[in-house]
């Protein structure tokens, strides 16, 4: 009787959501009508295949009870593909850099290189200049999107361009290998830039939908909050670009759902510790490693073996391993050809003709000005924390294009629910293990502050330059999953309806963005 009241739910809930759907999608036909515009073939095309990635993931969690991994790809496969026919190449912040460095890469990798500049084909270097892919101000998505359409059987133009601009180092093959890889292949078998750039990003897709799958069927504990993480729409718009984000973002993830496998459940398959290590070295090349305290949720296992059953050898096979990730990091950094990379990080360079400032801040200068770091830290959170939160959940494109932001505090509440009400373990963090990640994100949002200040802010500067939002996507499943419920409280809230709820938010924000972007 009980199964047969629930089922009775479930269609009703499912028949509530199917209007709702067409409710907002008909919200956003009124606008572009209001606004003057005919409601295209293809917008009734990409809408339509939004409402039916919405009705089969509802299929896919209230009916089959699909595992949520593989609800996850169910989703997430047509919405990168939705996401990437809508922000063509050149559409993702810092994408024109990530092609030029993907293209330098590619070009090492066939031994096509001129005098050791970044070289990009004839092609590749018409589309980034002809769509002003390097003056942001200037980019238009519909411009963008109708150049690519025009041009995308044209014939492809072999001639090799060198740019004055250094090729990239060999060391970022690292987290651009999917890219590169895909990249190449549109070369080798003579396809045009616009379709190589796109095997470029498919090849970097296929690459974040695999690891983020087994991230997500590894975690032992908070999935739905993950699942509802993995759909947020800068999350998925940075796992279908050519930016390096695409491997940080599901390495992160990687390496907090592995740590937690290690420290909760004491399961340490080869395969998994293999993946572990490889997720941690990324994480320590890509943006000069300043995401690696990620990496150390592992430790929270140590942290709940009382001190007379810590065995020395645990602590020496850690202790090893961190040695280990160092030496191959420093062992590869000092092998790499490209030296004027290494300066740039080492010695201050003259930044852009700035009126305000010469110089660049160093390490030096806060040793000698030590309440200055912390000062630029605070004003910078007070004056920029709007913007951060904006660009981390619902600012899309070149940061042009800005999707509803009431809906940021709704994906927070659900994210809150999905992690207090959890219900796939027993297991619950002590006060003690709590301390330690909230310890680990407040390093890790200050190591990514430092390290934009040494990168990028001018010295003189009273706020931090090239922060945004999506810098810090990797700490958010750390941040949320630390709330729990210390009683079986969990029990009386079905997980469905939570994977319910950020299926609608997901299907909600990709019809904004197709109104927006469209």
């Amino acid at each position: 009787m009980e199964k047969l009241v629930l089922k009775d739910n479930e269609k009703t809930i499912l028949k509530f959501l199917l209007v709702i759907s067409i409710l907002v999608f008909a919200v956003y036909s009124e606008r572009l009508i209001g606004r003057g515009l005919k409601i295209s073939a293809i917008f009734l095309l990409l809408g339509f295949s939004v409402l039916c990635v919405g009705f089969f993931g509802l299929k896919s969690i209230l009916f089959k009870e699909d595992k949520i991994h593989v609800t996850y790809l169910k989703i997430a496969i047509p919405l990168l593909i939705f996401y990437s026919f809508l922000l063509p190449p050149g559409m993702v912040p810092d994408e024109n850099t990530h092609l030029k460095n993907v293209a330098s890469l590619s070009s090492q990798l066939l031994g096509v290189e001129i005098n050791h500049k970044a070289t990009l084909t004839y092609d590749e270097y018409r589309m980034i200049y002809d769509n002003n892919w390097d003056d942001a101000s200037r980019l238009n998505v519909r411009e963008v999107r109708k150049y690519m359409l025009a041009n995308i059987r044209n014939d492809d133009n072999k001639s090799l361009v060198a740019l004055d601009k250094s090729s990239s180092s060999t060391s970022s093959m690292f987290y651009y290998f999917p890219a590169v890889l895909g990249l190449t292949f549109g070369r080798i078998f003579g396809f045009n830039a616009i379709i190589s750039f796109f095997f470029a990003r498919f090849f970097g897709m296929f690459v974040f939908l695999s690891i983020c799958y087994y991230a997500l069927k590894r975690i032992p504990i908070k999935k739905n909050l993950f699942f509802g993480i993995l759909l947020l729409p800068v999350v998925l718009q940075q796992g279908m670009s050519i930016s390096y984000d695409l491997m940080l973002n599901a390495c992160s993830f990687l390496a907090v759902s592995l740590g937690l496998r290690f420290a909760i459940d004491c399961e340490k398959k080869i395969k998994d510790i293999i993946l572990f290590l490889i997720a941690t070295l990324v994480l320590l090349f890509v943006k000069s490693g300043i995401y690696i305290f990620i990496s150390l949720i592992a430790v929270i296992g140590f942290i709940s073996i009382p001190r007379n059953k810590l065995k020395s050898r645990q602590i020496l096979y850690f202790i090893g391993t961190v040695l280990l990730l160092l030496g191959v990091r420093l062992a590869i950094t000092n092998f790499d050809t490209n030296f004027e990379t290494i300066n740039n990080v080492i010695y201050a360079k003259l930044p852009w003709n700035s009126t305000k400032s010469q110089f660049m801040y160093t390490a030096g200068y806060f040793i000698s000005h030590p309440l200055r770091l912390p000062y630029i830290i605070l004003n910078d959170i007070r004056v920029n924390f709007g913007y951060y939160f904006r660009t981390a959940f619902s600012t899309m494109g070149w940061l042009n294009i800005q999707l509803s932001t009431a809906l940021n505090f709704v994906w927070i509440f659900i994210f809150m629910i999905a992690s207090y009400f959890d219900n796939e373990s027993d297991f619950k963090f002590n006060k003690l293990q709590k301390v330690f990640i909230s310890l680990l994100v407040v390093g890790e949002v200050v190591l990514v502050l430092v390290g934009l200040i040494l990168l990028w802010t001018p010295l003189g500067a009273n706020h931090i330059y090239g922060v945004q939002g999506r810098y810090f996507i990797p700490i958010l499943l750390p941040l949320f999953m630390i709330l729990d419920s210390k009683t079986k409280q969990s029990e009386q809230v079905n997980e469905k309806y939570i994977k319910v709820a950020f299926l609608l938010l997901t299907v909600i924000e990709a019809l904004d963005l197709l109104y927006l972007a469209l």
